[in-house]
């Protein structure tokens, strides 16, 4: 698993190939997975996309761009997606 664990914790692009991404501070480009899936409870200022897999969006995520998923996509109340 790929994690960005703490709120003030911040990267850029992220790209994983197989496993599960999760954000919990702040992604300042894209989240990809190309074989697993996606959780968001923090910010990701480009798009989120599970090429093979699905993607959860917590309650705090923010997601600037477009969220895509070949799986399911589970928004919670609170989340925001602008794209």
């Amino acid at each position: 698993m790929y994690a960005v664990s703490t709120v003030d914790q911040r990267v850029g692009e992220v790209v994983v190939l197989h496993g599960t991404a999760r954000i919990d501070g702040v992604a300042l480009g894209d989240v990809i997975v190309l074989d697993g899936g996606i959780i968001i409870q923090g910010q990701v200022s480009g798009s989120v996309i599970a090429m093979d897999g699905s993607v959860k969006l917590g309650s705090s995520a923010h997601v600037g761009g477009d969220v895509t998923a070949r799986g399911r996509i589970a928004v919670s109340d609170g989340a925001v997606v602008d794209g």
